[in-house]
């Protein structure tokens, strides 16, 4: 997902930065920036694809505990949290520094001593439970010392807590990364039809793709405030969406317009220049009614035949090969290694 977040990232940032020139490259597993303080603590607001944003707060070679343990005492806490409890995430290899508990310990012992001598104000202990207690992420590579603070907090693609989910939902990121793929190849409007919508997520996405995230609170609010937010001037080219499931239960929870139950299998519901996005049962959690190539072979000929698209974009196992495809992808979804095909018709 790399490279469809930097895509992402880049054409955003022209939006909301445009005097200011952006400095990236791509990392494994993610995108790093070089900016100001409030530009990376405002992409929290509006990146989809991202899972959370990290801010670097030191790196250098470290190769022993008294090293580790001045490193993190001499880091000036008070200015990016509010709690004196935060939560070490510790990865290692390739390094003489490799018992991660040890370095766990190591980590929250220093922090304890930075706080003994820079004391936290008495009102702020007393409303503790107020603030998030965030995480750094300590990582040594080849006696190389990263320390990244969240400033996220719960993962970006949590985009509202306590939102309805359906049975085995994808995860809201990976379904804006696939929406945005589809539309580097769309040129024109279409009609977004989900045959197997769930909790809607891909229709929740591609509305809201654009918009700045209201509904929660991220890490950095604690310590640091940005401009005001507002949505971009943007969309995908969607005329309209269409929710489909065939659970009524699931459609009744839903709140989104134009959704309905209808089995993909038995029910007509053509759909004039239809864009389907499709992430189906893999058999894993939702047990399939037939043979697994033959449910998927037999899915696609369905929303073929019933809904009759322009286009069309299915997340399937990787072990499930379409013979039909203008290009697929490969994305890690859930612990599961899938394709996403997509089809021009």
């Amino acid at each position: 997902m790399e490279e469809l977040l930097k895509d992402e990232l880049a054409q955003k940032w022209k939006i909301l930065f445009p005097e200011s020139e952006l400095s990236l490259k791509v990392i494994e597993g993610g995108i790093e920036i070089e900016c100001e303080l409030y530009q990376g603590l405002h992409l929290n607001h509006y990146l989809k694809i991202a899972t959370r944003i990290l801010l670097r707060l030191k790196t250098q070679k470290c190769r022993d505990f008294p090293k580790l343990f001045k490193i993190i005492q001499k880091i000036n806490w008070k200015l990016y949290t509010k709690r004196d409890d935060l939560e070490f995430k510790i990865t290692a290899k390739e390094s003489r520094l490799i018992h991660t508990g040890k370095m766990k310990k190591t980590c929250e012992d220093a922090l304890i001593k930075y706080f003994n001598a820079n004391s936290l104000p008495q009102k702020i202990k007393d409303e503790k439970e107020r603030y998030q207690r965030q995480k750094v992420f300590v990582r040594v590579d080849n006696d190389n010392l990263t320390i990244s603070l969240d400033t996220s907090g719960e993962a970006l693609y949590e985009r509202e807590l306590g939102k309805f989910k359906g049975h085995a939902p994808l995860r809201a990121s990976l379904a804006s990364g696939i929406l945005y793929a589809v539309f580097q190849n769309i040129k024109e409007r279409v009609n977004l039809v989900d045959p197997m919508c769930g909790s809607g997520t891909f229709l929740t996405e591609a509305i809201n793709f654009f918009k700045v995230n209201e509904n929660r609170v991220f890490a950095y609010q604690d310590w640091s405030e940005t401009n005001p937010f507002s949505h971009l001037n943007h969309d995908f080219l969607i005329e309209k969406g269409y929710g489909f499931d065939k659970d009524p239960k699931v459609i009744g929870n839903l709140k989104i317009p134009n959704c309905k139950v209808a089995d993909i299998f038995n029910d007509n519901y053509h759909v004039e220049n239809a864009l389907v996005i499709c992430n189906p049962p893999y058999g894993k959690r939702v047990k399939l009614d037939r043979e697994r190539q033959k449910y998927f072979q037999d899915l696609v000929t369905a929303i073929e035949k019933n809904i009759k698209p322009k286009y069309l974009s299915i997340l399937v196992p990787e072990d499930i090969e379409l013979k039909r495809f203008t290009e697929k992808r490969k994305i890690f979804n859930s612990g599961i290694w899938t394709i996403n095909y997509f089809i021009v018709y």
